[in-house]
């Protein structure tokens, strides 16, 4: 059974015979952890004698933050999610589209 990093789709599977390498990709909205910007990394594996994947090198797929970054596209106020973010209002606004808000008073 190949048990892929959370937030990560497998691109080139892992030999199952012997200590291999595979590359991984972070799915949209994650980044490898500590390489900002960084979706892809080949990772080192084994398949362990019950016939799962042994994962060495540790790497993962963490959130990128759109809204501490600002790479968000909100009019007002960025609320992050995992693997995205959602936009709100200031009173006396509304939200019209996904990201632009409209004077209501």
């Amino acid at each position: 059974e190949l048990n892929v990093p959370t937030n990560s789709v497998l691109m080139l599977p892992c030999k199952s015979e012997y200590t291999s390498n595979c590359t991984l990709l972070c799915e949209d909205g994650f980044y490898v952890d500590g390489s900002p910007g960084v979706m892809t990394w080949i990772e080192t594996c084994d398949l362990a004698n019950d016939g799962t994947v042994e994962w060495k090198n540790g790497k993962k797929c963490i959130d990128h933050n759109e809204c501490e970054n600002s790479t968000h596209l909100c009019d007002h106020t960025c609320h992050n999610t995992q693997g995205g973010y959602f936009c709100s209002c200031d009173d006396g606004y509304r939200l019209i589209d996904t990201y632009s808000c409209e004077d209501i008073d």
